[in-house]
C-alpha cells in the first residue's frame, strides 16, 4: 500500500512539474533590462574598430600560411594609424602610436621570416585599437584643419577604416555662417595612368566626419574617411556622367 501511494505521488509530480515547464516555456523570460547599445559613430572609433577587425584578420592569414593575403592588411593597418597618430585628440594619440609601431614592427618581423613574431605584434597592436575604440565618447568632436590648410589637402588620397584607397579629396568649400565645411571628395579607383575612372562618383561630405592625416611634399597626403556611405549624414552624391 505504501508502494502504491508513493508510486501515485510520483506521477502526480512529475505531472505537475511537466505543467510548469510548459507554461514557462510559452512565457517570456523575464531577464534584466539590457545595456544600450551605445557604440559611437565618432570617426576615431569606427577606424579604430575597422582597424582592429584588419589586424586580427592579418594574424589569422599568417597563421593559416596565407602571407600574401595579410601584407596588404598589414599595409592598410599602417595607413590608418599614420592618419589616427595625427588626427586623434592628446587622450587618444597614444593608442594609434603604439598601434603604429607595433604593426611596422610586424612588417619588418614578417621579411625577417618571423611570422610567429609578426602574428605577437599585431596581437599588442589590436589591444591598442581595442582601447582606442573604448575611449572615445559619444559627444567627442573630430578636429579639421583651419582654412588655411585647406588648399593644401586638395588631391589628398581618399581612404577607408581598413586603409584601402578609395578616392580623393577634391577640394573643401567654404561654409556658410555657423555651418560646418563640406568637403568634395571623388570615389573610384585609379586606371593605369594614374586617373580616377570616369565612372567614379562625386561626394560631399561634413569634414567632422572625416580624419586628415599631416600634410606631406614627400609620399602621399591622407585623408580617411570612415563612416559608410548608407550611414553618413548630410551627403549628397550623384554619378559624374549625371551631370
Amino acid at each position: 500500500m505504501f508502494l502504491i501511494g508513493a508510486f501515485l505521488l510520483g506521477i502526480c509530480a512529475f505531472v505537475v512539474f511537466t505543467a510548469i515547464v510548459e507554461y514557462r516555456i510559452g512565457s517570456p523570460i523575464e531577464t534584466g533590462k539590457p545595456p544600450a547599445d551605445e557604440k559611437s559613430d565618432h570617426p576615431l572609433t569606427i577606424t579604430a574598430a575597422g582597424t582592429g577587425a584588419a589586424l586580427a584578420a592579418a594574424k589569422q592569414n599568417l597563421l593559416a600560411g596565407k602571407r600574401s593575403e595579410a601584407v596588404p592588411m598589414i599595409d592598410g593597418a599602417i595607413r590608418t594609424t599614420e592618419v589616427g597618430r595625427y588626427a586623434a585628440p592628446t587622450g587618444q594619440k597614444q593608442y594609434f602610436e603604439t598601434a603604429n609601431e607595433k604593426i611596422k614592427a610586424a612588417r619588418h618581423a614578417l621579411q625577417n621570416g618571423s611570422p610567429q613574431a609578426a602574428a605577437a605584434d599585431l596581437d599588442a597592436a589590436k589591444s591598442a585599437m581595442d582601447a582606442a575604440a573604448k575611449e572615445v565618447g559619444e559627444g567627442s568632436k573630430t578636429e579639421y584643419p583651419p582654412p588655411g590648410k585647406w588648399k593644401k589637402y586638395a588631391g589628398a588620397r581618399l581612404i577607408n577604416a581598413q586603409g584601402s584607397r578609395i578616392g580623393e579629396l577634391s577640394a573643401i568649400d567654404t561654409p556658410q555662417a555657423g555651418s560646418v565645411p563640406m568637403a568634395r571628395l571623388s570615389l573610384g579607383s585609379r586606371d593605369v595612368m594614374g586617373f580616377l575612372d570616369v565612372d567614379d562618383q562625386s561626394l560631399e561630405i561634413p569634414v567632422d566626419r572625416l580624419l586628415f592625416g599631416k600634410i606631406r611634399t614627400i609620399g602621399s597626403t591622407m585623408v580617411l574617411m570612415p563612416t559608410l556611405l548608407s550611414n553618413a549624414d548630410t551627403i549628397q552624391h550623384q554619378q559624374r556622367s549625371q551631370r
